[in-house]
């Protein structure tokens, strides 16, 4: 199954977008002619200002194209508003704003440069943009919490601002923006409780709070295995059901999706560095042990590679039905 297909099995779909505001999930990750959608205001104090796509390097781990906030004449000093307007009353304490950002031979702005929230007539800055480098760096902030703090409702008036002002065109100088995405607010618990819908089982493990994994025990989940040792994946789930077995870094509530579960691994919801090791869904002799038995069980053994000392990878399995596609929980692997 190839990462695009498996990010529409599991309904990575943007919200619905207006210009009254858009609700969590949503991403941009600005990679066609048309992602300034009716929730994007431009503004730029000057004709010169601009804001335009850009795929010059160094990209951003999300890869594709970018944003790039410049001028088209040198000396002529603009400030660029590009505006997100979000439903802010859909936010809850732990929905996240993220967003790559860089910077290419910019001047500081203090006070001006960064992103901001603001409900029209109170607004508050949430990011320095001054100390950005040439080097991406990703952002995350909890829009519920910082709208708080600042004392600015969470209404349909809420809205987040990327600024930008200086007085050349890039790479003199500029501002670059990538994957802008809101989250929504993780569930009480963390992580996705294991079921017979889905279930991946790696060995003696015990989640954050060191309660061991059974069927009603929230993850993720942590094991320790020694090199040499036999690691033994048993996966659980519908008859006649192929799976799909993925690895990467753990990220809890990387992407939370109701009915299917918690995405747990990942830096982002591309899914860049996510290794899919296992798929039931396409043919092939190793891919043809990833489909369950009629029992609804299958356990597969490997003998775990000599590793350095530490946090090796993390593992979760996509369950695959015609209808519907249910995440385990993740599990952490520490080689002792």
């Amino acid at each position: 199954m190839k990462r695009i297909a498996l990010l529409a099995a599991l309904g990575l779909l943007s919200a619905t977008t207006s210009a009254q505001g858009v609700t969590p999930p949503y991403v941009n990750n600005f990679d066609t002619a048309t992602w300034q959608g009716p929730e994007w205001t431009l503004s730029t104090t000057v004709a010169a200002g601009r804001v335009t796509l850009s795929t010059t390097a160094p990209t951003s781990p999300q890869g594709g194209n970018y944003l790039n906030f410049d001028v088209t004449t040198a000396n002529t000093v603009c400030t660029t508003n590009l505006t997100l307007a979000v439903q802010g009353a859909a936010l809850a304490p732990g929905s996240l704003l993220k967003y790559w950002a860089k910077e290419t031979g910019d001047e500081a702005d203090a006070g001006i440069d960064g992103c901001f929230i603001s409900n029209g007539t109170t607004e508050a800055r949430i990011v320095d943009h001054t100390t950005l480098t040439a080097t991406w760096q990703e952002f995350s902030i909890d829009l519920w919490a910082a709208a708080n703090s600042a004392n600015i409702p969470l209404n349909s008036s809420f809205r987040v601002i990327f600024r930008w002002r200086d007085n050349s065109p890039s790479p003199s100088d500029g501002l670059q923006i990538d994957a802008v995405r809101i989250t929504a607010a993780p569930p009480p618990d963390t992580g996705q409780a294991n079921s017979t819908a889905a279930r991946l089982t790696l060995g003696v493990a015990g989640n954050i709070n060191g309660i061991p994994y059974f069927d009603t025990v929230n993850g993720p989940f942590f094991a320790t295995k020694a090199n040499g040792s036999t690691l033994n994946f048993t996966v659980q789930g519908p008859a006649n059901a192929p799976y799909v077995l993925l690895a990467g870094p753990l990220n809890r509530n990387n992407l939370v999706i109701p009915g299917i579960g918690s995405l747990d691994i990942g830096s982002s919801i591309a899914l860049s560095d996510v290794i899919i090791v296992i798929d039931g869904t396409i043919p092939g002799f190793f891919n043809s042990l990833a489909v369950l038995p009629p029992s609804g069980t299958s356990t597969l053994s490997f003998p775990m590679p000599t590793l350095p000392v530490g946090v090796w990878t993390t593992f979760q399995a996509a369950v695959i039905t015609s209808t519907t596609v249910t995440l385990s929980a993740a599990t952490q692997i520490t080689v002792s």
